[in-house]
């Protein structure tokens, strides 16, 4: 009998650990309670709950970044972007070393609405009534988002999980890269300083399109491709951080290669590719008669699209069409 209560008596100790094991934590709870109420429409329950979590001095640390970017949602479904900023700054520093939080930040830095309103020298995010001057903050946010990321690259690079981080490195990469498209490629040259965050600035800004004088060059009229310096401290252009991101991302995580050269080559096709000769349409095909093609032969060769190599382009410069032979 006593061997039997024995028996008995190590199988509850056993369970207990596991029963124990099974329970959520009030964390958990927490945000099942929130998603319930973001699903059902509740949405100022569910920020109040995830604000809660966000600001908790427990929660899980993969998880906090996900908790973050549903409060931001419910704050731009209850139109009550204007509470963002304070919040977004309070969590920032509550989880300062934590990569997956800083991205998160980072994130709803660049692709939130960066537009307000100054009100009693005070930033108003979004719409307001009851007057104020009207500025944008996309250099500012655009500095700030970068910030975060720079802080976080370090602490990422600590991490073991490969595909999570090369991924931080892609979106490092796109966060660097926005803005600075076709028509505003030649920012990329610029090395953003990342110790100072720039002032608001008085209309929209010029940074949402414009033209393009054409791909950019260095000072001896050379296309600038932008080298992949030995580390990220060390790149001289925001160009160069972007090209080390890119290469790092394939590096950690093999598979992202074919990704990484995509990305690359689709970049560099809308720089240097033949479609940037568009604006010459009128040009190529005016009226004029046309000449001996015989007797020039050599001369027009390059300006004919139809006879470049896969390795030849024909591209638009701020100084000149450029052809380029042993195009890469």
């Amino acid at each position: 009998m006593n061997i039997v209560k024995t028996i008995c008596f190590f199988i509850i100790l056993a369970l207990v650990p596991a029963s124990t094991g099974a329970t959520q934590s009030d964390h958990e709870v927490t945000r099942g309670q929130a998603r319930k109420a973001y699903q059902d429409g509740n949405w100022n329950d569910a920020y109040r709950l995830f604000r809660q979590l966000c600001l908790a001095a427990v929660n899980d640390l993969k998880m906090v970044g996900a908790d973050f970017v549903q409060a931001w949602q419910c704050l731009r479904n209850l139109n009550r972007i204007n509470e963002l900023d304070e919040f977004r700054e309070e969590v920032i520093e509550k989880h300062i070393d934590n990569w997956r939080l800083l991205q998160a930040a980072a994130g709803s830095y660049s692709g939130n609405n960066h537009w307000g309103y100054m009100v009693a020298g005070k930033f108003q995010r979004g719409s307001h009534r009851g007057g104020g001057k009207y500025v944008n903050a996309v250099q500012r946010d655009r500095v700030r988002a970068l910030q975060l990321m720079n802080r976080a690259l370090t602490l990422a690079a600590r991490d073991s999980s490969n595909s999570e981080v090369a991924n931080f490195y892609l979106e490092f990469a796109r966060i660097i890269l926005q803005y600075s498209g076709y028509n505003q490629s030649w920012r990329l040259q610029y090395l953003t300083d990342l110790a100072r965050l720039p002032d608001y600035e008085a209309g929209q800004g010029d940074w949402y399109g414009g033209g393009t004088q054409g791909a950019p060059v260095d000072e001896k009229g050379n296309p600038v491709f932008y080298q992949i310096p030995a580390s990220f401290p060390s790149a001289k252009s925001d160009g160069e951080r972007w090209r080390w991101l890119l290469a790092n991302a394939a590096t950690t995580n093999p598979d992202l290669q074919t990704h990484v050269k995509y990305t690359l080559a689709t970049w560099l096709h809308s720089q240097f590719g033949v479609q940037t000769l568009s604006s010459y349409g009128d040009f190529f095909a005016r009226s004029a008669p046309a000449p001996d093609k015989e007797a020039l032969k050599d001369e027009l060769r390059p300006y004919e699209v139809h006879t470049l190599a896969d390795n030849e382009s024909l591209a638009r410069l701020p100084t000149e069409v450029t052809y380029a032979s042993e195009f890469r």
